[in-house]
């Protein structure tokens, strides 16, 4: 039995794959998430009410997808601004879903994702959508996530910053979340599709053309949108004739696209099969790092202090050795190199 849930905001989407098959339930997240104190109760209950599950058997498999900053390795919380929204008492920051379901299911059972690159997976599970890569991947919900998959499938970054790497997210969730909507409706008159569909397009424009500037080229782009009646595809995809552009609704029975993402990438974790690439090392591994950089040779690094709550782009390997020797994360702890 694999459980999955997922949540990006005000509704957490919760998904039981059985021997046989599957169940689908959708919930307010405040009442999951109200307090970090009572979430596996809440959790058991929820379970129970919906799904007819009593206990967690040891064996079974947990996925948690959440917007955030996460330590995937570690199954850990780092920032959640999403989550901290809804509680009620403290932040969610910190909270480890190891320490909280460890002894009830395996740890090798616990997984943790972040919310677009959950997306990602979905569609590169998706045998009925004919793939060319490297592909982008836009979720539009509460907040706005990207990821960008690579030729092999595999995704490329680690998208965990708030929640895209690339536009530092406040111009994106502002443009195309519900205050870009009340924009729309107090400034720009009576077409509300033409007006969002404008400002989708500057920000897959502006997210194409950083792309570029890694050096990829992207031919396919993947949205999976909560607010599609607000898209006009037509002519979103006349903005961008050479890119094919696959739409799916949020709000549809599509809605259901990231769950589906996460049991697949269980199923093909318990089975050592390389679907997705997250590389988060973190302050033990900080003595591998030059090592490591020899094998990646990356472009870009960026290096998330977790005291200071920055994110600092490193480029080329030199100077990523150079930062390793004059910072030396090893001291402060929980502190992540991030390719």
């Amino acid at each position: 039995m694999v459980i999955a849930t997922f949540t990006s905001g005000e509704y957490t989407q919760i998904g039981v794959k059985f021997e046989y098959s599957k169940s689908f339930q959708t919930i307010e997240s405040k009442i999951l998430f109200q307090d970090p104190d009572k979430f596996v109760g809440r959790f058991q209950s929820i379970l129970h009410t919906l799904f007819g599950i009593k206990i967690l058997d040891k064996n079974c498999s947990l996925i948690f997808v959440i917007s955030g900053i996460i330590n995937q390795e570690k199954k850990e919380i780092i920032q959640s601004d999403a989550l901290n929204e809804i509680s009620f008492s403290k932040y969610y920051d910190g909270f480890s879903f190891v320490k909280a379901f460890g002894a009830m299911v395996s740890e090798k059972n616990i997984f943790l994702l972040n919310d677009s690159d959950c997306i990602a997976l979905s569609h590169v599970f998706d045998a009925n959508v004919p793939k060319s890569f490297p592909a982008l991947s836009l979720y539009i919900g509460e907040k706005v996530g990207a990821s960008l998959i690579k030729e092999n499938g595999i995704l490329n970054y680690n998208h965990v910053f708030g929640p895209i790497k690339y536009l530092g997210n406040k111009r994106a969730n502002y443009l195309l979340g519900d205050r870009g909507i009340d924009n729309i409706l107090i400034n720009k008159g009576f077409d509300i599709g033409h007006e969002y569909t404008i400002n989708l397009a500057e920000v897959l424009k502006d997210i194409l053309i950083l792309i570029k500037d890694d050096g990829y080229s992207i031919e396919m782009v993947f949205i999976h949108s909560t607010k599609s009646e607000y898209i006009l595809q037509e002519e979103l995809k006349n903005k961008f004739p050479q890119i094919d552009l696959h739409m799916t609704d949020g709000n549809s029975r599509e809605k259901y696209l990231p769950l589906e993402g996460a049991l697949n990438y269980v199923e093909n974790m318990k089975q050592k099969k390389t679907i997705a690439n997250f590389v988060s090392l973190n302050a033990s591994a900080a003595p591998a790092i030059p090592f490591v950089g020899k094998l990646f040779r990356p472009q870009k690094i960026d290096y998330y202090d977790t005291i200071k709550k920055q994110v600092t782009t490193i480029k080329g390997f030199n100077n990523l050795v150079s930062h390793w020797r004059k910072t030396k994360p090893i001291s402060l702890g929980n502190s992540y190199y991030i390719f």
